[in-house]
């Protein structure tokens, strides 16, 4: 199908010009391509098809080229749109012709008008929410597979006290769980501090003492 791109159009002249080539284009039954009062000439349009375009099957819905249809009949698989009318398929969704309505949760509408998952790390329609890591559920993006990511393995779910004479460091599984730590401090004769997380290292009061041990000079003993 061709496309046609040309000419910048600051003057009578040179709206004439455009308005030439749109009808041309109409009458041949093209795409025409704008960018910012861009319009290429006729002489350049190109036969392009599957063989010789690669789109970018990923590409962010805001990336795209809209590409207005003046083609006879409504527009087919992929062709920019802001209307499910303007459609062979009555679907526009990502701004595109779209094969289906596509509006489960992670999918998205690809450049070729075809439905399906939405890529690893990206999150087009604000799907999934991102929670806490403390949880490791979602991480506020899609998995690629037509779902919520969860925090990946690794990701610190806890660094801190695990008991009052414990700190240590746990982190998620991918898999929704907090682990618990492989690794931990052992605060004794002190306390573990909540709320800077780690030991404590001298003391004020017995408080900051594991029992039986008692504050005394600034140490548990």
């Amino acid at each position: 199908m061709p496309i046609v791109q040309g000419w910048v159009y600051n003057d009578p002249m040179e709206l004439r010009l455009l308005l030439g080539a749109v009808l041309s284009c109409w009458l041949a039954g093209c795409l025409v391509s704008f960018d910012e009062g861009l319009l290429v000439d006729t002489m350049s349009t190109v036969d392009v098809g599957p063989d010789v375009v690669q789109a970018d099957l990923d590409a962010s819905p805001d990336t795209r080229p809209r590409d207005l249809y003046v083609g006879e009949g409504k527009a087919p698989l992929g062709v920019f749109c802001t209307d499910p009318a303007q459609c062979e398929s009555n679907f526009c969704q990502d701004e595109v012709c779209c094969e289906s309505e596509c509006q489960e949760v992670c999918y998205h509408c690809n450049p070729e008008g075809l439905c399906g998952p939405t890529p690893a790390g990206k999150d087009y329609h604000g799907d999934c929410a991102k929670q806490d890591p403390s949880d490791c559920q979602q991480d506020g993006q899609c998995d690629g597979a037509g779902g919520c990511r969860l925090y990946v393995s690794g990701t610190i779910c806890h660094k801190g006290c695990i008991s009052d004479s414990e700190s240590g460091v746990r982190k998620c599984d991918g898999k929704g769980v907090c682990l618990a730590p492989t690794t931990t401090t052992d605060c004794a004769p002190f306390k573990c501090n909540f709320a800077s997380g780690t030991c404590y290292t001298s003391c004020t009061t017995s408080s900051q003492c594991l029992s039986p041990a008692t504050c005394k000079g600034k140490t548990c003993k």
